[in-house]
C-alpha cells in the first residue's frame, strides 16, 4: 500500500536543541552519565541492552551482538514517516504483512515480532486491539533482528521493537509543521518544549491528520496529543511523567480475490480490475481511542550506579464495524470448480462487528552500573519487570447475508449488528425473503435466511521476570556479552456470551532464557 504526504512548511524556534543522533563533537552520557567522547561516525541507540539517556545502558552500536536498525527523528521528518508501519517498511530485513489495511503483522526471520519496549520497558500494549501507532509521540524508532528474549519475555525469536518517546528538552523549543499530499492527505503537527522554573521542564504537542486512500471510500482522520513534563528531584533524582490520547478512525480494505487456477494444473492469476476498486461496504469503520499514562523515577547512587524505576498503563477502546467478501476465488467456464457451477466474479459479503476493551500496565526496576576489572569499566544490569493485559472481545458475525459482483461492486446495506446478544434470522439482501422471527437455529435453516454468531471472551495475560546481563571488555575491540532471564507467565481465558465458561488457564513457571555474544 503507496503512502503519501508532503510536509511543505515547518517552523521551528530553539535555543539549545539536540537531536537524537548523536552529532559532531557532542557527548553521550557513558555508565549512566559518565561522558564518553563521540565523534561522528558513533552510532549510539537505545533499550535495556542498548540505550542513550532513557534506557539501560549506552552502548555503541558496533559493540552490540545483534542486529539493529534505528530510525531516528532526522528520518522520520525527512521521510515522512507517520507512523510505526511507515517505519518498519523502510526499515532493511523486516517484512510487512497482514489481512486487512488496517493490522499489520512485521516478519523479521520467518517470526512475527510480538516483542514491543517503550523507552527499554517491555509491554503488551501495542498487541490487538491496539492500532499501529503514530510516530509524533516518539523520537526514535530501534528494530532488533533475532531473539530478543532477554529484557522482552515470551515472545516470537523475530527480535524487538523498542520505541523512544520525546521528552522535555533543556532548552526552549517550538515547531510547527503543516503539509499536504496525494489523496487529500493533509497533516498538521505542533511540538513545544520550554523549561518553567529550576529544574522543572514541560514539553507539550498535538497533532491532526485527515486523507483518504488508493482505493474508493477509504478514508482515515487521526487526532492525537500528548504532555510529558520532568521534575529535578535534589541533584540526583529525576522524576519524568506524561500522557498521551490517540483517536483512529480509518476504513478497512480486505484484499482482493484472484482468479482459481484451472484444474489442468494452470496456475491461478490476479484480477483486472482498476487499482482503486473496494469489495468492502460504504459503510465500513472502525473508531480506536488510546489513553496512556507513564512514569520513571530515577536516581543516582554513585557516578556510576543508577537505579530506575519505570511503570506504564494503557486504556485502548475500539469498535469494528465491516462487512468484507469470502476467500471465495474468481471462477469461470474456463477454470470451472471442482464442485458447482463457476461464480463468474460473484461472491458472499460477510458483516462484522468486534467490540475490544483492553488496559495493558508494564513495570520495570533496574539498576545498572560500571565497575573496573582488566583496566576497564565493565557494564551490568540486573532488574525485575512486569507486564499484564486485561482484554475483553465482544463480536458478531454474518455470514453470506449479501452478494456482490467483484467487476461491478455495488454496496450491501448496513444489516443490525449486536455483539450482545441474540438476533432473529435476517433475509439475504435482493433475496425477497420472509424470514422467521427467532433467534435460535432452525433445523433445516429456512432459504435465503441467515443467523448472525456471537459471543464475547475475557483473556488476563500475566508475565514477570528477573533478568540480568554483564558486559566485559577485557581488551581493547573484544566485547563479551553474557546474562539470563528466569520467567514467569501465565494466560487465563474465559467464555462470557452467550453464556459463561469457566476460567482455563495456562502457565509457564521459571523459564530460563540464558544469553551470550561476543563482538571482536
Amino acid at each position: 500500500m503507496r503512502k503519501f504526504g508532503v510536509l511543505l512548511v515547518s517552523v521551528a524556534a530553539a535555543g539549545l536543541w539536540i537531536p537524537a543522533a548523536a552529532r559532531a563533537n557532542d557527548t553521550v552520557g557513558g555508565a549512566e552519565g559518565e561522558p564518553v567522547a563521540s565523534n561522528d561516525d558513533d552510532v549510539v541507540i537505545l533499550g535495556k541492552s542498548y540505550g542513550r539517556e532513557v534506557g539501560k545502558t549506552v552502548t555503541p552500536l558496533k559493540d552490540v551482538p545483534n542486529t539493529i536498525t534505528v530510525v531516528d527523528r532526522e528520518q522520520i521528518e525527512a521521510q515522512n514517516l507517520f507512523t510505526l508501519e511507515d517505519a518498519i517498511t523502510a526499515t532493511p530485513g523486516i517484512t510487512v504483512t497482514g489481512v486487512g489495511s488496517e493490522d499489520p503483522a512485521f516478519m523479521s526471520r520467518g517470526f512475527t515480532i510480538n516483542n514491543y519496549l517503550v523507552d527499554g520497558v517491555a509491554t503488551m500494549a501495542f498487541a490487538f486491539p491496539s492500532v499501529v501507532p503514530d510516530l509524533f509521540f516518539y523520537d526514535r524508532m530501534e528494530v532488533l533482528r533475532g531473539p530478543a528474549g532477554l529484557f522482552s519475555g515470551s515472545g516470537n525469536p523475530a527480535g524487538s521493537i523498542n520505541l523512544v518517546r520525546k521528552r522535555p528538552l533543556d532548552a526552549f523549543r517550538a515547531q510547527a509543521s503543516i503539509g499536504y499530499g496525494s489523496y487529500e492527505n493533509v497533516r498538521g503537527e505542533l511540538d513545544v518544549s520550554a523549561p518553567i522554573a529550576q529544574g522543572i521542564a514541560l514539553r507539550v504537542g498535538a497533532m491532526v491528520q485527515d486523507q483518504d486512500q488508493f482505493f474508493d471510500v477509504g478514508h482515515r482522520n487521526r487526532v492525537a496529543g500528548f504532555a510529558t513534563a520532568s521534575v529535578e528531584i535534589g541533584d540526583r533524582t529525576t522524576l519524568t511523567f506524561g500522557g498521551s490520547y490517540d483517536r483512529f478512525k480509518p476504513a478497512i480494505q480486505s484484499g482482493l480475490p484472484g482468479y482459481l487456477g484451472g484444474a489442468d494444473g494452470s496456475e491461478g492469476r490476479l484480477l483486472s480490475v482498476d487499482r482503486s476498486t473496494y469489495l468492502g461496504a460504504d459503510w465500513n469503520r472502525f473508531r480506536s481511542e488510546t489513553w496512556t499514562a507513564w512514569a520513571e523515577l530515577s536516581h543516582k547512587i554513585s557516578e556510576r550506579w543508577t537505579l530506575r524505576a519505570s511503570g506504564l498503563y494503557t486504556d485502548v477502546e475500539r469498535i469494528d464495524v465491516y462487512s468484507y467478501i469470502g476467500n471465495q476465488a474468481v471462477t469461470t467456464a474456463a477454470n470451472p470448480p471442482l464442485t458447482g457451477p463457476a461464480n463468474n466474479g460473484v461472491t458472499n459479503h460477510i458483516a462484522y462487528r468486534g467490540d475490544s476493551f483492553a488496559k495493558t500496565r508494564s513495570f520495570d526496576f533496574n539498576g545498572i552500573g560500571t565497575f573496573p576489572l582488566f583496566g576497564r569499566d565493565q557494564t551490568l544490569i540486573v532488574g525485575a519487570d512486569y507486564q499484564a493485559q486485561d482484554y475483553d472481545s465482544y463480536y458478531t458475525r454474518l455470514s453470506n447475508y449479501a452478494r456482490i459482483d467483484l467487476f461491478n461492486p455495488v454496496s450491501p446495506v448496513e444489516p443490525p449488528l449486536n455483539p450482545y446478544g441474540p438476533s432473529v434470522y435476517y433475509p439475504v439482501q435482493g433475496s425477497g425473503a420472509i424470514c422467521p422471527n427467532v433467534s435460535t437455529p432452525i433445523t433445516p435453516p429456512p432459504a435465503d435466511c441467515v443467523l448472525q454468531s456471537w459471543g464475547a471472551t475475557n483473556t488476563k495475560i500475566e508475565q514477570y521476570g528477573i533478568y540480568g546481563q554483564m558486559r566485559l571488555s577485557p581488551v581493547g575491540g573484544l566485547t563479551l556479552a553474557g546474562g539470563a532471564r528466569f520467567t514467569w507467565w501465565e494466560s487465563t481465558g474465559q467464555t462470557l456470551l452467550p453464556t459463561l465458561g469457566a476460567k482455563i488457564p495456562q502457565s509457564v513457571e521459571g523459564r530460563f532464557t540464558p544469553y551470550a555474544g561476543i563482538v571482536w
